[in-house]
């Protein structure tokens, strides 16, 4: 994103301080004018002042973006609090306590009811995310949402206002993913076969049980099809997803890979016949628009960051929540339905370039001059 705006905003230092996010052509919003890792910066308050003293002295606009404000915030809340040309910025790209809260007291996802075995990890969670998450939403001054989730549980759970939350949907890079000649036979497949394709974490709140349960369906009536799961169960624990495996007629035409690079992945996109991701709670699903840029038919679930995406769903199959049914009613229009298939590609691939980083950027320039208004 800074490629577009360093040339437009000479007087302001950008800095990422987050360690965490992925490579360069995936990562949260192309941060990259300045990319140091947490762990070997800003261990303490004179490191992190004397960085940007500089540019204080000089009368230089400061802003620090970041996914993890917390650390930040007790180190460098004394030094800049008060500075007129300092400003702090808080990306967060996933409604992570909404999920925790509704699926704990199973609130609303009572379609799968929490087992014992996940209740550490959910413990963890709460003490390692939900609670730096809410310190960090204190100390920005401004809190940049992917979706409309995001930004309406940053008010209705850690209680901040609505004036200091902003909505900007993720960027997708279009010039790399985009549509390209399929790939099958390197990937070992032969045209005949029906490729459906799963990217994302093998936990529950993925969806991943009403995948298996649609595939299975699925391939009664292909039995040429396979699954194609790409990465990895988590701290959820294996055995229920091991359990729902072995009990599928299915199980052999499940293939597993583990997480890949952006360039396997973009192969992928572009060799199978459907990506589908039942998700039940996102903020604005990548995968979704890698999907679409590259022409491949998506089947998604029915939530405000699927919808911020396509909000007509002429570019989405939708299918109803949790319900297999609807998936395997989905699957099996992709399928048997050439000409709509090839209009949905078409409107995906369209809708999409509007999210190309170049246009994203401008939505952050316009938020940073504002911040010092």
């Amino acid at each position: 994103m800074f490629v577009h705006l360093c040339d437009r905003i000479v007087c302001v230092k950008i800095l990422l301080l987050n360690g965490d996010h992925p490579k360069e052509i995936s990562r949260p919003n192309l941060l990259k004018l300045l990319f140091n890792p947490k762990k070997n910066i800003f261990q303490r308050r004179d490191q992190v002042y004397s960085f940007i003293k500089d540019d204080i002295i000089k009368g230089n606009k400061v802003i620090i973006h970041d996914t993890f404000l917390m650390q930040l915030g007790f180190s460098f809340r004394d030094a800049c609090s008060r500075l007129i040309n300092v400003r702090k910025v808080l990306s967060l790209y996933a409604p992570n306590l909404s999920f925790f809260i509704r699926y704990i007291t199973k609130s609303k996802y009572s379609q799968i009811p929490i087992r014992l075995s996940e209740y550490p990890y959910y413990l963890k969670r709460f003490l390692t995310v939900y609670v730096p998450e809410a310190l960090s939403c204190r100390f920005a001054d401004l809190i940049i949402g992917n979706g409309e989730t995001v930004t309406q549980d940053v008010i209705k759970y850690y209680h901040i206002k609505p004036d200091k939350t902003v909505l900007i949907p993720s960027e997708v890079n279009t010039d790399f993913f985009c549509p390209g000649d399929t790939e099958r036979q390197k990937l070992g497949f032969s045209n005949r076969d029906i490729l459906i394709l799963f990217a994302g974490s093998f936990q529950r709140r993925k969806g991943v049980e009403t995948l298996l349960l649609s595939f299975n369906a699925f391939y009664s009536e292909h039995s040429n099809s396979k699954l194609i799961m790409v990465g990895r169960v988590g701290d959820t624990g294996y055995r229920w997803f091991e359990s729902i495996i072995c009990s599928l007629p299915c199980r052999s035409n499940i293939l597993f890979m583990d997480s890949v690079d952006p360039y396997g992945i973009r192969q992928l996109y572009r060799s199978v016949d459907m990506f589908v991701l039942p998700t039940f709670i996102e903020g604005s699903p990548r995968v979704v628009k890698e999907a679409l840029a590259c022409g491949c038919p998506v089947i998604s679930s029915k939530i405000p960051g699927n919808y911020a995406i396509d909000p007509l769903g002429k570019g989405i199959y939708y299918a109803d929540n949790w319900e297999k049914d609807s998936y395997l009613k989905q699957m099996l229009m992709v399928e048997s339905l050439p000409e709509l298939r090839q209009q949905k590609i078409e409107y995906g691939i369209a809708l999409v370039k509007e999210l190309h980083p170049r246009l994203v950027s401008e939505k952050y320039l316009s938020v940073y001059k504002q911040l010092f208004n």
